[in-house]
């Protein structure tokens, strides 16, 4: 058999020709991405079908700048961003498309969102949706968290990795805190019971914030969480609520409710710890700055003190020295005011005294005239009455001279006394045996008592000795 060659370009023209119908007509395709780069403002990638693993099928495929801009604004419609990446799975609506160069090919013309969410990503968009338009987003958030919150409440699966890396980063922070855990399910159909449960529980033991934390898994092991009515539990739960939830590329319906959500249960933990870091490093700072004030104006209080204390000693010195200045000029003017008034004051009494002795010496004169005859008459009568006295004194004094003791002695007479200094005056003032004394005119003699002899004036009673 003779063989014939074809130019290779017959041959694609021919099979465009052959597929021109195809290419004109329009189909839906859900496949995976892969080999995604975007170009030129265009995009450009492989669909791929696989099974266990193992691709299946394979062809490439075109989204053109005005297409994707399209389907953009159409995702953007729904609340969503068109990021193509491997392993995405999308539903595009195609048309087939050949060329001689490059061959046969997918040109994408629009796109599902529907089949880009999923049902579960769309049922939680609706969740989202209704509790955003009831304003329930803003209700954990307007709480006043603690500022050093230490009765932490923590809902997850006990033993899991979340609940392990939050309870070690808190222990080994060395603050204190105090860790009630509330064991709950994090996924499958008892999730919901499980965690409105566990809120429950911790707001009537009162700890201070209530952490939901679970680490990643896929999206189906998530969706579980992405609960409405948890979600409203949290909106009006009296205690700060946040959540750990999933991977950093992840965010749960629990997280718009939640008074602070972090990408990672540990980020969470770690934030715990930071405050109380932070707190721990402003008091130091504080005490440091404290302590830097307090000495500056410690140390200017004593420089204060010390300037004081030094005016203090030489303001009265110098208040002294003042007042005695001025009071020694009081004391020289009113010195000169005294002797300028003694002076005045001698001047008058001189006048004065010369005045009165004038007048005194013609008053005298005066009354010496009118005296005289008076006085000569006074001067007989007194030397009459003086002669009459003087008889009479005579008369006393011999009277008092006979009645003088010292002539009674001079006489023989005797003063006798007894042992207890008192003058005897009768017998019976001295007993025999008793020691007398007997004053005389010359002297005292002294002498014992031997006998008492009553005179007859007494009875002539007789005593001899005893």
């Amino acid at each position: 058999m003779e063989k014939i060659f074809y130019p290779l370009s017959a041959i694609t023209k021919r099979i465009g020709t052959l597929l021109q119908p195809a290419i004109t007509t329009k189909f839906w395709v859900k496949a995976e991405i892969s080999s995604g780069r975007e170009r030129g403002g265009a995009f450009y990638c492989d669909l791929t079908e696989s099974d266990h693993g193992k691709i299946i099928a394979k062809i490439p495929c075109t989204i053109w700048q005005r297409e994707l801009t399209c389907i953009r604004s159409l995702f953007k419609e729904n609340g969503m961003e068109f990021n193509p990446t491997d392993g995405m799975t999308v539903g595009l609506m195609c048309t087939v498309q050949y060329s001689p160069q490059y061959g046969l090919s997918l040109k994408a013309i629009d796109a599902d969102p529907m089949l880009a969410m999923g049902a579960m990503e769309l049922k939680k968009r609706e969740i989202i949706a209704r509790i955003q338009q009831e304003g329930l987003f803003l209700k954990n958030k307007e709480l006043q968290t603690p500022l050093l919150p230490q009765r932490i409440g923590l809902i997850t699966s006990a033993g899991s990795a979340a609940c392990n890396d939050i309870i070690k980063t808190l222990t080994d922070s060395g603050f204190g805190f105090k860790v009630y855990l509330a064991d709950s399910m994090m996924q499958g159909e008892q999730t919901e019971k499980s965690v409105l449960l566990a809120i429950d529980t911790l707001c009537a033991i009162r700890t201070e914030i209530i952490i939901i934390a679970r680490g990643g898994g896929s999206k189906m092991d998530l969706y579980f969480l992405d609960n409405e009515n948890i979600a409203r539990r949290i909106a009006s739960c009296r205690i700060p609520v946040w959540t750990g939830i999933g991977h950093e590329i992840d965010t749960s319906v629990l997280d718009y409710v939640a008074g602070k959500s972090f990408k990672t249960p540990t980020a969470l933990a770690e934030d715990l710890v930071a405050r109380h870091v932070q707190m721990k490093r402003q008091l130091e700072e504080s005490g440091s700055t404290l302590k830097s004030v307090w000495a500056y104006r410690l140390e200017k209080q004593q420089e204060f003190i010390e300037k004081a204390f030094t005016k203090i000693q030489q303001a009265p010195k110098k208040r002294i020295e003042t007042a005695s200045s001025r009071l020694r000029d009081q004391v020289n003017c009113m010195r000169l005011k005294l002797k300028k008034r003694l002076l005045s004051a001698q001047i008058h009494i001189q006048v004065s005294m010369e005045k009165l002795q004038s007048g005194t010496r013609s008053a005298i004169q005066s009354r010496r005239s009118k005296l005289s005859p008076v006085k000569s008459m006074i001067l007989t009568a007194a030397k009459n009455r003086l002669a009459v006295e003087r008889k009479t004194i005579e008369g006393k004094m011999s009277t008092i001279k006979a009645s003088d003791p010292q002539h009674a002695f001079q006489r023989g007479y005797a003063i006798i006394y007894n042992a207890d200094g008192h003058a005897v005056k009768s017998i019976k003032d001295v007993d025999i045996q008793q020691v007398i004394r007997a004053k005389v005119s010359d002297g005292i003699i002294t002498g014992q008592i031997t006998r008492k002899e009553q005179t007859a004036d007494y009875g002539r009673n007789h005593t001899g000795q005893q």
